[in-house]
Formats: structure tokens, C-alpha cells, sequence
């Protein structure tokens, strides 16, 4: 049997990834820390079981467009639109 493996966009949807991205900004987080969260939600608990979901080579990088802020008012700006569900809403 052939063993298939599959990362993080078998894992999660684009929507989702985005969740947690806003949602972890919110909370404070840096984004180096937010891609090692995503990369550890997506791993296997069990790699055993042959299903290959989260056992695949992950790689995750968020760019920030500051567009001329500063990192902190970039973060206090994104916190902002999430506390006022600015755009849609960040389920929490």
C-alpha cells in the first residue's frame, strides 16, 4: 500500500489559516510563533495510523504589508479590525 502524506492546506482551509493567523495576532503573538502553532496543529498525533495527515514536510511563511506603520501599529491595527469584526468576524 502506497503511504500518502499531506501538510498543512490537507489540513486546514485557506479560511482557516487565516483564522488563526488574525486570531493569534489578537492575542499578542509574533508571526514566527504563529507559523510554528500552525505547523504544530497540523501534526500527526499518531503517525502510525497511515492516513498521512500531518506526517507531509511543512513550510510556512506569513508576510506582513506594513504599508509604511510600524510592526506595532501594524499588530495594533490588525487587533483593532478583529475586536470590531471589521471585514468579517474572527471566530474566537
Amino acid at each position: 500500500m502506497l503511504s500518502r502524506t499531506l501538510g498543512i492546506w490537507d489540513c486546514l482551509t485557506s479560511q482557516q489559516v487565516i483564522d488563526v493567523i488574525r486570531l493569534q495576532i489578537f492575542e499578542g503573538k509574533d508571526l514566527p510563533d504563529i507559523c510554528e502553532s500552525i505547523c504544530e496543529l497540523c501534526l500527526a498525533p499518531d503517525t502510525s495510523s497511515g492516513a498521512g495527515i500531518g506526517c507531509d514536510n511543512m513550510t510556512i511563511m506569513i508576510v506582513a504589508f506594513l504599508n509604511g506603520l510600524t510592526k506595532a501599529e501594524w499588530q495594533d491595527k490588525i487587533r483593532d479590525r478583529v475586536e470590531k469584526n471589521y471585514g468579517y468576524d474572527t471566530p474566537r
